[in-house]
């Protein structure tokens, strides 16, 4: 890994804590899990950019790295319309 890709990961390791509070204090129970699962695989993304021992061009690094940062924001966009539903239901409009 370079520096860069050292430092993003090792701050979003460091900020995991922080994130898994401020998810535990989401309201809606559905949104929590889709929440966390996008934070970790967006953490495994980090993760999979080129660690040392494995070649730069690995393509299976890639494929785990771009797929994992796709279900990351699959999983913040699922709790984010789960979020505004229920904010929806809240304030009486149902579009």
């Amino acid at each position: 890994m370079d520096v860069f890709e050292t430092f993003r990961f090792l701050l979003a390791l460091a900020l995991t804590p922080l994130v898994i509070v401020i998810g535990r204090k989401i309201e809606m129970k559905r949104a929590y899990l889709p929440f966390l699962v996008g934070y970790v695989a967006i953490v495994v993304s980090f993760a999979a950019s080129a660690p040392r021992g494995w070649p730069d061009g690995s393509q299976l690094l890639r494929f785990v790295g771009h797929a994992s940062f796709v279900v990351g924001g699959l999983g913040m966009a699922w709790a984010a319309l789960v979020v505004r539903q229920y904010a929806l239901e809240s304030n009486g409009t149902d579009k």
